[in-house]
C-alpha cells in the first residue's frame, strides 16, 4: 500500500498542476466567449448547488473508519451491511437533493430577479436543473469513491481525476465555440459525471469485489454513523459559508459581474487549498487503520509531522511566488477591461474592477 500511496501523491500533485494550467488557459476563454455576465450566473448557481452537498453530511468519512475496524477484525459480513446501508443512504439522499434542488429551480426568479433580467432567470434556472442532477448523480458515486478511498487505490483514483480534468475542457470548448454557450459547462459536466459514475461502478464490483447485504442491517450502526458524522458536518457548514455564501450574497445585491469577479479571487483560493489537501487525503486510510490497531499516539504524531513537513514547503514556495508575481499574474490570467477580462491593471501598481468600470461609464 506504501507504493499506492507514494504513486497516488505524485499523481496529486500533478493532477493539482495539470488543473491549474488548464485553468489558466479555460478561465480567459470562458470569459471571452460565454461573457462575464453568463459567467458570473455559472458561478452564482453553482454557488447555490453546492449548498446541496451538506446533504452528505460527513458521512463518507465515517465509512472509512468503520471500514477499517471490520477490516481489521476481517469481519466481511458486517463489510457487506455497511455497504448496504450506505447504498440505500446515498440514494435517499439522492432523492432528496432531487427535491430541494426542484424548489429552488421553480424559485429561482423569487430569489435572484431582483437583480436579472428575465432572460438570465431563464438561463439560471436551466443551470440550476442540470446541476442537480449533476449532484444527485454524484451522491451515488460517493458510495463507490469512498470503497476505493478506503482500499487505498490512488493510483486508479488520481488518473481518474487527471483525466477528467482534461476531458471536460477538452468536450466542452467545442460546444462553446459552436454557440452552446454557457450551458455547455453544465451539459459538460453532467456527461463527464455519468461516465465516471459507470466507471467507479465497474472497478469497485470487478476489481475491488464490493458487495452489499440489504438484510439484517443493525440499527446501532446508524446511530454510530450520525454520531460521528455530526462534527464533520458542522465542518463542512463552516467551509460552505466561507466558500458559497459570498457569491449568493453578491448575486442578490450586486448581480452577475462581481460574482464573476469574485470567482477568479476564489479559484486562486482554492488552488492553494488543493496543495493543502492532496497529500493529507492519501493517509486518512492508513490513521483510521492505525486507530483502529490501537496503536500509539506516538506513531500517529511522527505521521503528521512528516506530512505536515511536505505540505508546508510546498505551500511556502507557492505562496511566496504569488506574493512577489501575484498581481501581474492575475492580469495575464484574467485579462484587462479590454479584453474581456474582470481586472484593469496599471504601472503603478493599482487595479481597478472592470465591472466598477462599466457602472462609472454608464
Amino acid at each position: 500500500m506504501d507504493k499506492q500511496i507514494k504513486m497516488g501523491a505524485a499523481l496529486s500533485y500533478l493532477n493539482i498542476v495539470s488543473k491549474n494550467i488548464v485553468n489558466f488557459m479555460y478561465t480567459p476563454f470562458l470569459l471571452r466567449y460565454v461573457g462575464q455576465v453568463d459567467y458570473g450566473l455559472f458561478q452564482m448557481t453553482n454557488s447555490v448547488i453546492l449548498s446541496l452537498g451538506l446533504l452528505s453530511m460527513g458521512f463518507s468519512s465515517a465509512y472509512v473508519k468503520y471500514y477499517m475496524v471490520y477490516h481489521v477484525q476481517h469481519d466481511e459480513e458486517s463489510i457487506r451491511k455497511l455497504n448496504g446501508i450506505y447504498a440505500l443512504l446515498f440514494i435517499g439522499i439522492s432523492f432528496v437533493s432531487l427535491i430541494i434542488g426542484a424548489m429552488l429551480v421553480f424559485n429561482t426568479g423569487h430569489i435572484f430577479g431582483a437583480q436579472l433580467t428575465s432572460g438570465q432567470v431563464m438561463l439560471m434556472r436551466n443551470l440550476m436543473m442540470i446541476m442537480v442532477l449533476n449532484v444527485a448523480l454524484t451522491f451515488i458515486s460517493t458510495i463507490f469513491d469512498s470503497n476505493i478511498t478506503v482500499n487505498e487505490q490512488f493510483v486508479f483514483q488520481q488518473s481518474r481525476q487527471l483525466m477528467q480534468t482534461f476531458l471536460v475542457p477538452v468536450v466542452c470548448v467545442p460546444l462553446i465555440l459552436f454557440g452552446m454557450g454557457v450551458l455547455a459547462i453544465v451539459i459538460t459536466q453532467i456527461a463527464v459525471t455519468i461516465f465516471f459514475l459507470l466507471l467507479n461502478i465497474s472497478y469497485c464490483l470487478r476489481k475491488l469485489k464490493m458487495r452489499f447485504k440489504f438484510t439484517d442491517m443493525p440499527v446501532g450502526l446508524l446511530k454510530g454513523l450520525l454520531s460521528f458524522s455530526f462534527f464533520i458536518f458542522l465542518n463542512q457548514v463552516v467551509d460552505l459559508v466561507n466558500n458559497n455564501v459570498p457569491n449568493f450574497i453578491l448575486g442578490i445585491l450586486k448581480g452577475a459581474d462581481l460574482v464573476a469577479t469574485f470567482a477568479i479571487a476564489i479559484q486562486i483560493k482554492n488552488m492553494f487549498y488543493m496543495l493543502s489537501t492532496s497529500l493529507s487525503g492519501m493517509f486518512i486510510p492508513k490513521v483510521n487503520r492505525l486507530v483502529s490497531l490501537n496503536r500509539s499516539t506516538t506513531e500517529l504524531t511522527d505521521l503528521m509531522i512528516r506530512v505536515g513537513r511536505i505540505q508546508m514547503s510546498v505551500l511556502f514556495f507557492v505562496l511566496g511566488g504569488f506574493i512577489v508575481v501575484g498581481q501581474y499574474f492575475i492580469h495575464l490570467w484574467a485579462g484587462g477591461c479590454e479584453s474581456g477580462g474582470v481586472w484593469a491593471y496599471y504601472f503603478d501598481g493599482t487595479t481597478v474592477n472592470c465591472a466598477a468600470i462599466s457602472e462609472y461609464r454608464n
